[in-house]
């Protein structure tokens, strides 16, 4: 007599059967998936000096279960040099050159190569908690969300960083309420789903391209969430190089052309990329 069995290989060990009988034991295909829960994704461009902080907190997370995919704009400086140094440490890292240089390019050839159920996006001056990970899994696991991003602290103890802050996590939760959300490139996640249902992010927008991607997901129907808990970290580097009034009056000018012209209307805009011009500039960095 021949009996067929099927079981899961992870949790069968020994089966003793009596008698005089034939087993054939079929394994059924109840093979743990194997993805990666997070990837995230790090566009980053002669980010030498600040994109091995980043690595450095992701070293320390709790939560494991992640890959890192930095894509790089063609950097000048030593950017790929110090990713590599994190190979040994983040066995899940991932570097690649991108084609093309920019934010939105840059993050939709990471989304290409991710193989996470989420996809989280980094700026590469970006700091996380060691339990971020950890909160945010718990979260996601307890009730999915297709397209989200987290209360933003600074990186400094400025009472005028904080109050900016303050204003713009207040923006972020009334358009998250009423359905189209202006999430942050600083951090923003997704499902691989969403992803791939929005095509990626807009590559021919000057600036927010975030806004624009968040805003595509939900329209698509993707539920959105902005996170009380865990929160994330916002980068004031700019502001402190360029001084506050010119980024302000950027930041305020894209959200209105944004809001009443639309996506693709980006007169008297510009916004560069890298980190070159911030490598001497560190004042006011919480440790």
């Amino acid at each position: 007599m021949k009996v067929q069995i099927g079981y899961d290989a992870h949790r069968l060990e020994n089966i003793i059967f009596p008698g005089k009988i034939e087993v054939e034991l079929v394994k059924i295909c109840l093979v743990k998936d194997q993805r990666p829960f997070f990837s995230i994704i790090i566009p980053t461009l002669n980010e030498e000096l600040f994109l091995p902080r980043l690595l450095e907190d992701l070293i320390k997370q709790s939560f494991r279960d992640f890959e890192v995919i930095v894509i790089d704009g063609q950097s000048t400086d030593r950017t790929i040099k110090e990713a590599k140094r994190f190979n040994s440490k983040l066995p899940l890292l991932k570097i690649f050159q991108s084609p093309k240089r920019g934010l939105a390019c840059q993050r939709n050839f990471g989304g290409g190569k991710a193989a996470g159920k989420y996809l989280l996006f980094f700026d590469a001056d970006g700091k996380v908690d060691p339990s971020f990970l950890k909160k945010l899994n718990k979260t996601l696991v307890k009730k999915p969300y297709g397209i989200f991003s987290a209360w933003m602290k600074p990186d400094s103890n400025k009472l005028v960083d904080n109050i900016l802050v303050s204003i713009a996590n207040l923006i972020t939760l009334f358009t998250t309420l009423i359905k189209k959300p202006r999430f942050c490139g600083a951090f923003t996640g997704c499902s691989q789903q969403a992803f791939i249902g929005a095509k990626g992010f807009n590559e021919t927008i000057v600036m927010n391209e975030d806004y624009d991607f968040s805003c595509r997901c939900a329209q698509l129907g993707f539920k959105c969430k902005f996170y009380l808990i865990p929160k994330s970290y916002f980068s004031f580097r700019r502001f402190r190089r360029e001084g506050y009034l010119a980024p302000i009056a950027k930041y305020t000018w894209a959200g209105l052309l944004f809001t009443f012209k639309g996506t693709n209307y980006h007169f008297g805009l510009e916004y560069k990329m890298g980190g070159t011009n911030y490598k001497q500039n560190k004042q006011g960095w919480k440790k």
